[in-house]
């Protein structure tokens, strides 16, 4: 069970930082954004292999997917947010 929710913690990191990076690149943070890209690839791969590690097991899609509609949604709030501060 612990393998299944960091499954869902690793991909809800993960998109959390993509959706972030994403919103920077369209502001021209490029800096920022290529620093980003490093650990989103790194722990986009960690997720990742434990899919594939678990290819039978249902519950790691579901914590998958899960952490990615998270992620979404939290990296568009923090990127809100600092974008408030910013101005």
């Amino acid at each position: 069970m612990i393998w299944v929710m960091m499954t869902f913690l690793l991909k809800w990191i993960e998109l959390t930082i993509e959706s972030f990076r994403i919103a920077c690149l369209a502001r021209m943070f490029k800096g920022l954004s290529s620093l980003l890209s490093i650990l989103d690839v790194l722990l986009g791969l960690g997720a990742l292999s434990l899919i594939v590690s678990h290819l039978t097991s249902w519950p790691f899609y579901l914590a998958y997917a899960l952490g990615y509609a998270a992620g979404n949604f939290t990296g568009l709030l923090i990127f809100e947010r600092v974008m408030k501060k910013i101005k």
